[in-house]
């Protein structure tokens, strides 16, 4: 019994987050400072799924970082001020590297760059697509940053307008 208490132990400390946060995948690109108004930042976009239950949300910023606080229900989709307070957003998202990344703007083509959850560490995914207008944009494809683990998508990203929006502060992107 004292081994298994002792392997147990030893495994619970050993994979400590900042074991795991060293086998996390690097942003495939740099940061870049986007002033650009190819789409419009004083809100959020999302994209609705599950029958329009849930939208994921990506806050835009001019240093070309996004956040997401990721998936949010129906209930809070006319006013997100309780969801921030309800899940007080900036003691438990702010440090969580799932809800930040980056993003670049060429001609009308969009990428964004972040980290997706997994078993063992956080692989980072590129979604790429085509920006229509200020207030909408369509991802189109996802891959890992060499090219592998890709799939297509129609992803319709709508913009809504939203203040205060959170800010871009982390520890992530830099």
């Amino acid at each position: 019994m004292k081994c298994k208490i002792f392997f147990l132990s030893f495994f619970v400390f050993t994979s400590c987050e900042q074991c795991r946060e060293d086998k996390d995948d690097d942003l495939c690109s740099s940061r870049e400072v986007l002033n650009s108004d190819i789409i419009r930042k004083l809100g959020y976009f999302y994209d609705e799924y599950g029958n329009g239950a849930y939208r994921e949300i990506y806050f835009f910023y001019n240093n070309g970082v996004i956040m997401t606080p990721g998936v949010i229900e129906s209930q809070y989709f006319e006013d997100l001020t309780p969801f921030w307070n309800a899940n007080n957003f900036f003691n438990s998202y702010q440090n969580n590297k799932l809800n930040w990344g980056i993003y670049s703007i060429q001609d009308s083509m969009i990428r964004i760059e972040r980290w997706y959850p997994s078993e063992v560490y956080f692989p980072v995914f590129r979604s790429t697509g085509r920006i229509l207008n200020d207030s909408t944009f369509v991802i189109n494809h996802i891959s890992r940053c060499d090219g592998s683990e890709a799939s297509s998508r129609n992803e319709i990203w709508h913009f809504k307008q939203f203040s205060p929006k959170p800010d871009s502060t982390n520890s992530f992107t830099n």
